[in-house]
C-alpha cells in the first residue's frame, strides 16, 4: 500500500486562476459522427481491457475522441477517424499502466509488454499474438499507409519515447517514490505522449515537416507547446490522480517534494503555463513573419499547434476523466475549486472566499492560501 501522505481531504479548496486561451477552441466539423464511430469501435475492440460494462461507460464518458477532435480540428476527416480511435486506445492503455493491479503491477512484465507493442511498428510476426497488439495493429497499418517513411520513423521514435517514460513512471510508483520537480518535468515530457501527437498532427494535415522539425525555430515552438499542454493537464488532473495515489503530476510533486500547499503549487504551475503561452505566441509570430512561416504547409502546422493548446485546455474543463463521473461543466473558468475523491466542483467564488489556511506542518492536505 502507498505510504505517501494524502495531498487533500474531501472539501479541500484552492483558487483556480483563468487560463487565457490562445484562440477560441475549435472542434472538427465532423466531431459528432466521428465520436459515434469511435465509441462503437471501443465497445467492439477494447472490451478485453475493461472489467465491466460500467467501466466501459465511464471510459466513453471521458471523451478521449472528443479531445482528439478539439486538438486536431483541421485534420482530414478520414485520418481523424483513426486518430480518435488511437487516442481511445491510449486512454485505456494509460489507465492500465497507472492501475497497480494491471500493467502497473509489475515493472518487468510492463517492459516486456511495451517491447511487444513496439514490435507492431515493424510488423514483427509475434507482435499480434496478444490482444493489445491485435487491436493496435488494426489502427497502425492504415495509418502507416498515409505516412512517408521519414514521418513514420519519427512517430516510431515518439512511441518509444512515450513507453520509456511509462517505464519510469511505473518504477516510481512501485517504489512509492516522488520525483523532484526537475526530474518530473524530464520524465513527463516523455510519458505524456504529446510527442506522438505533434507528429500525428502532420499526418492529420497530410504534410511532412521532418526537415523543419529536426531543429530550429519550429522545433522550439513544438517544445513550448508540449510544456503548455503537459502542465495544463496537471492542474486539472491533480485531484483524480491523487485520489488514485498517483503522484506523477507537477502539482503533487511540488506539494510532496517541496512541501508547498496546494494553492501555492497550483499558482506555481499556472505561472509556468502562462509563461509558455506568452513564449508560444512570440515564437509563433516570429516564424510567421519569415519565408518559412509563409509556406502553406508550415502555416497550417502553426495553426494546428495553436489549436492543440486551446483544444486541450477546453477539454480539460469538460472531461469526466479529470472532474469525475457525471461532470457537466457550466462554463466557469476561474474561481474556487473544491476537491472530493470522486469529483471536482467548480465555482465562480472569488479568492477572498477561500477557507482559512491550515498549518502545513500539521495537515498539508487541506492547506489553501
Amino acid at each position: 500500500m502507498p505510504t505517501t501522505p494524502a495531498l487533500y481531504r474531501p472539501g479541500t479548496e484552492f483558487y483556480l486562476p483563468e487560463f487565457p486561451y490562445l484562440l477560441p477552441a475549435l472542434r472538427h466539423p465532423d466531431t459528432d459522427g466521428i465520436r459515434r464511430e469511435s465509441d462503437a469501435w471501443v465497445r467492439a475492440r477494447m472490451r478485453f481491457a475493461l472489467d465491466s460494462e460500467t467501466a466501459m461507460d465511464l471510459l466513453l464518458e471521458e471523451g478521449a475522441a472528443l479531445w482528439t477532435c478539439y486538438v486536431l480540428p483541421t485534420a482530414q476527416a478520414d485520418r481523424l477517424r483513426y486518430l480518435c480511435k488511437y487516442t481511445e486506445y491510449l486512454s485505456v492503455f494509460d489507465n492500465a499502466m497507472v492501475d497497480r493491479t494491471k500493467i502497473g503491477k509489475d515493472l518487468g512484465a510492463a517492459k516486456a509488454l511495451f517491447d511487444r507493442v513496439v514490435n507492431i511498428l515493424n510488423d514483427t510476426p509475434d507482435a499480434a499474438d496478444f490482444e493489445w497488439g491485435r487491436v493496435l495493429g488494426t489502427l497502425w497499418r492504415p495509418m502507416r499507409e498515409g505516412c512517408s517513411n521519414r514521418l513514420w520513423d519519427r512517430f516510431m521514435a515518439e512511441v518509444r519515447r512515450f513507453l520509456s517514460g511509462c517505464v519510469s513512471e511505473i518504477a516510481s510508483r512501485a517504489e512509492d517514490a516522488v520525483f523532484d520537480y526537475d526530474t518530473y518535468i524530464k520524465v513527463r515530457r516523455d510519458s505524456v505522449g504529446m510527442g506522438m501527437y505533434f507528429v500525428l498532427g502532420e499526418y492529420g494535415l497530410g504534410v511532412d515537416l521532418t526537415d523543419e522539425l529536426t531543429s530550429g525555430p519550429l522545433r522550439d515552438l513544438v517544445d513550448t507547446a508540449l510544456d503548455h499542454i503537459m502542465l495544463t493537464n496537471d492542474v486539472f488532473s491533480f485531484r483524480a490522480e491523487a485520489a488514485m495515489d498517483d503522484y506523477v503530476n507537477a502539482v503533487a510533486v511540488l506539494c510532496l517534494s517541496e512541501g508547498l500547499p496546494v494553492q501555492d503549487a497550483v499558482d506555481r504551475v499556472f505561472t509556468v503555463v502562462e509563461g509558455k503561452r506568452v513564449e508560444f505566441m512570440a515564437r509563433r509570430a516570429a516564424i510567421g513573419s519569415t519565408e518559412l512561416g509563409c509556406r502553406p504547409d508550415v502555416a497550417a502546422y502553426l495553426d494546428a499547434l495553436w489549436h492543440m493548446m486551446a483544444g486541450n485546455l477546453q477539454w480539460s474543463y469538460l472531461t469526466s476523466r479529470y472532474n469525475g463521473p457525471g461532470h457537466r461543466w457550466d462554463g466557469t473558468r476561474s474561481g474556487i475549486v473544491t476537491l472530493y475523491p470522486d469529483r471536482t466542483v467548480f465555482s465562480d467564488r472569488p479568492y477572498r472566499c477561500l477557507r482559512a489556511a491550515v498549518d502545513p506542518a500539521t495537515d498539508m492536505g487541506t492547506v489553501v492560501r
